[in-house]
């Protein structure tokens, strides 16, 4: 679990630069960090960018309710597959709460966009289902962002405080 928190820290770190935080050999770092990928500890590595600075205006949070009792396994495979190919959408995932048995959150480049992609996803491809809320974020307006989304603080979640912690060297320090 300490690997998979230093590389919650700093995903681009080197396997050479994590051996030396962990205190173990570059080898067994390498050989544990590929386990954690095949074990689906690690689905990928990515960033968080800045949603307003590449072009995107608008993050979405639609919360919306479907009928279990209509969602047949052909039913939920081409809600899969029209989700698919939605590029907007970067999830859609099963829940409960305001009235609301799933979530889904999107990212428009302009409010137009939202709009079109909101006449588009009316209805679509599960019929039964209905849009009972939605919220959405203006990139744009930060002045009120008490808090920036991340992932980083996960770790103190997890791990008691009584464990210690690796902290990932900056750059100015390794000089």
């Amino acid at each position: 679990m300490k690997m998979l928190f230093a590389l919650v820290r700093g995903s681009r770190i080197s396997d050479k630069q994590l051996s030396k935080t962990l205190g173990m050999s570059q080898t067994t770092t390498t050989r544990r960090r590929q386990e954690l990928e095949k074990e689906g500890y690690i689905r990928e590595y990515t960033l968080i960018p800045d949603f307003n600075k590449i072009g995107i205006e608008i993050v979405a949070f639609i919360f919306g309710y479907a009928d279990a009792s209509e969602l047949t396994p052909e039913r939920m495979a081409e809600a899969r597959e029209w989700l698919s190919e939605q590029p907007e959408v970067l999830c859609n995932i099963e829940g409960q709460g305001l009235d609301s048995n799933f979530v889904q959150i999107s990212v428009h480049k302009n409010y137009e966009s939202y709009l079109e992609f909101l006449r588009r996803i009316r209805g679509e491809p599960l019929r039964s289902g209905h849009i009972s809320g939605i919220f959405a974020i203006s990139t744009g307006k930060t002045d009120l962002i008490l808090k920036a989304f991340s992932l980083r603080q996960i770790e103190s979640l997890l791990l008691p405080p009584e464990i210690n912690r690796p902290r990932l060297e900056s750059k100015k320090a390794r000089r």
